[in-house]
């Protein structure tokens, strides 16, 4: 799973690139490394059109490794976020597709020493959602839509709780839909996450919203 995983976002491998994933800093057998391909072609089968989804070595001109018919959540999420200035009209949708593929911190919960590889990656997929997250939910707060704010601050903060910037869409959205109960509890969530990040203060804009918010109350 891990080797799909890593051809999928990296295509036209070389061996030593995928001896690299097998055993990071260690060593492979070419013996090792041909049996790790031939289960994964094994276990990913044909598509539909009669071909291997991983097609055998000497039908690539390169020589290189690489799957063919195959997508991820992440290039989806690509392309869905990337702009199109020429009709911005289906952005918000576009924007919300994206953010139903996310499910969580990316890489969260895998095995030890697997997928080492991905550290860089991880934290590129967190800015891009925390980014999507924050203009989707600015969108709706655009058109009095407190719902549909909340939904996105709230799926970016399962990526990166610490994203403020989110927390204070998330204080935007309850304050506009009147809930000030929610409201508290949110700001209560905040203080806390900060607490168990070593104690940091919230920042200044943070700081500003949440006055801005209590004098449009009185």
């Amino acid at each position: 799973l891990e080797l799909a995983a890593w051809l999928v976002l990296h295509p036209g491998a070389t061996s030593h690139q995928i001896d690299e994933v097998l055993a990071p800093n260690g060593r492979v057998t070419r013996d090792t490394r041909n049996s790790r391909i031939r289960e994964l072609r094994k276990w990913l089968g044909e598509h539909e059109d009669g071909g291997l989804y991983l097609p055998l070595l000497t039908s690539q001109s390169d020589r290189r490794f690489r799957l063919e018919h195959v997508a991820c959540d992440w290039t989806d999420f690509q392309q869905l976020v990337a702009d199109h200035s020429e009709d911005a009209s289906d952005r918000p949708e576009r924007l919300r597709e994206a953010l139903d593929l996310v499910r969580g911190r990316p890489f969260s919960g895998v095995p030890a020493r697997r997928y080492s590889w991905s550290e860089d990656l991880a934290q590129e997929m967190i800015t891009a959602v925390v980014h999507a997250a924050d203009e989707l939910a600015d969108l709706r707060l655009r058109e009095s839509d407190g719902r549909g704010a909340l939904w996105a601050a709230t799926r970016g903060l399962q990526v990166a709780r610490e994203a403020e910037q989110l927390w204070r869409q998330r204080f935007r959205a309850h304050a506009l839909l009147g809930e000030d109960r929610e409201l508290e509890a949110a700001i209560r969530s905040m203080e806390s996450m900060l607490l168990d990040l070593g104690g940091y203060s919230m920042e200044a804009e943070t700081s500003d919203t949440l006055q801005l918010l209590q004098m449009a109350k009185r």
